[in-house]
């Protein structure tokens, strides 16, 4: 299934060793990982001063699917899942607080275990 990542997850992912997408990958089988361009832009932005997202940068381009979408990040990950019928993944509040809002399921960490919000789109 078609996950969209936002940069707080997919920096978080590649920082800290954790069983995250092992969990992710119990719910929902297989992940693919959608990245909007303007994610993209700011981990490559990160990965020139902070190495988990040099390492993020590197595993974006391998196994991402980057989807090309104007505007701001936020805005951009919500258009895409709305889109795609897929949920979103975030450790952003500020972003968890949008889509809660806007009642779009979305997973999340807490205490280096993913939490699921909403029912996923399966």
């Amino acid at each position: 299934m078609k996950v969209v990542f936002d940069t707080s997850f997919i920096i978080y992912i590649c920082q800290k060793p954790s069983s995250v997408m092992r969990e992710m990958k119990d719910v929902l089988g297989k992940v693919e990982i959608v990245v909007p361009s303007p994610v993209y832009d700011e981990v490559r932005r990160l990965a020139k001063r902070k190495k988990p997202a040099k390492i993020a940068l590197e595993k974006l381009s391998k196994d991402a699917e980057i989807v090309e979408h104007g505007g701001p990040a936020d805005k951009a990950i919500i258009d895409v899942a709305r889109r795609l019928k897929a949920p979103i993944a975030t450790t952003d509040l500020s972003l968890a607080s949008k889509l809660r809002r806007e009642g779009l399921p979305y997973f999340t960490v807490k205490d280096d275990h993913l939490v699921t919000i909403g029912k996923p789109i399966l």
